[in-house]
């Protein structure tokens, strides 16, 4: 993003398309999450759920300030995450499994689809838990590290996600991945590319007037 700022619109409707909030941030800090939490539900809007990527920051500003708010675990950012640890062509037997659940993912639809799901990612660590867990150890200092690294930090990802991996099958008007509003962002920062260069006003204005126009009743509230 230009000027080393970004917008961040997170607090956007799934259903109305409408930006409730935003922030010019250089970084998603806990104490600006909860902040913006907080504004939106101060002027009485309730947060029923929120889809996010799995930040920690996120995720603990959900829980401290909305705790009755249903938590979505992007699917798409999960299989993303994957693909890239393991790569799209996997060399071992347990990374070309995991990869073919790991594609599966956007077709579960439904809680008994998701229980398989999870029942097969289950039978899968199980039968290569050796494997995954394998270290290696310098015979000279003794220390050691997992010796698929990448496919150890595939599953303890995917470990951390599923509690909040299929709340979508429960809840039908949760949207299970980011889609939606990373598309809205992708947009936004190709226009700020044909506009490199703004300076810091010029940059926050354009972000400001983006948002208002691209919204369906406009801004509720600014967070400086």
């Amino acid at each position: 993003m230009s000027e080393n700022f970004s917008p961040d619109t997170s607090d956007r409707d799934h259903n109305i398309k409408m930006t409730l909030l935003y922030r010019i941030t250089r970084s998603e800090t806990l104490r600006d999450l909860k902040a913006d939490l907080t504004a939106i539900r101060d002027v009485g809007i309730q947060i029923e759920s929120v889809t996010c990527d799995g930040s920690p920051n996120i995720i603990k500003a959900v829980r401290e300030v909305c705790p009755e708010a249903i938590l979505q675990r992007c699917t798409v950012h999960v299989a993303r995450e994957i693909e890239t640890w393991i790569t799209r062509k996997p060399q071992t037997v347990a990374a070309q499994e995991l990869l073919e659940l790991v594609h599966l993912l956007n077709g579960v639809q439904t809680h008994d689809e998701a229980q398989l799901w999870i029942r097969a990612f289950i039978d899968w660590y199980r039968r290569h838990e050796p494997f995954i867990n394998e270290k290696t150890v310098d015979e000279l200092s003794g220390r050691w590290w997992f010796t698929h690294k990448m496919l150890h930090r595939s599953v303890s990802h995917i470990k951390r996600a599923i509690p909040d991996l299929f709340s979508y099958t429960r809840y039908p008007n949760v949207p299970k991945s980011s889609n939606s509003i990373e598309s809205f962002f992708g947009h936004l920062k190709d226009n700020l590319r044909i506009h490199r260069g703004l300076s810091e006003q010029h940059f926050k204005d354009f972000v400001k007037w983006y948002l208002f126009l691209n919204s369906n009743d406009g801004i509720i509230k600014k967070r400086k």
